[in-house]
């Protein structure tokens, strides 16, 4: 993941893209979070969702490899009143 953000960082200074605000889902956000790390002084904003690679302080990030995805889909509801509507 650090080269391909070293890579995309290479890509916004050739592009000359200042104070980008960068979106990372899943594996995007794993790289995403390298390229913050890099420079952050760089990025107007960062964004992670499901961000591969990194732990959260409280709770997992399941792996869709591994769980069935009505399991997966259902983590993602607080509610599950809510996720049984659906």
């Amino acid at each position: 993941t650090r080269d391909i953000a070293v890579i995309y960082r290479g890509l916004l200074s050739e592009l000359k893209v200042k104070d980008a605000a960068l979106v990372g889902l899943g594996f995007g956000g794993w790289i995403a979070a390298e390229m913050a790390s890099m420079a952050p002084a760089d990025l107007s904003h960062l964004v992670l969702v499901g961000a591969m690679g990194i732990k959260p302080s409280v709770g997992d990030i399941l792996d869709l490899a591994v769980t069935g995805y009505v399991d997966y889909t259902r983590a993602g509801f607080h509610d599950q009143a809510a996720f049984d509507r659906v």
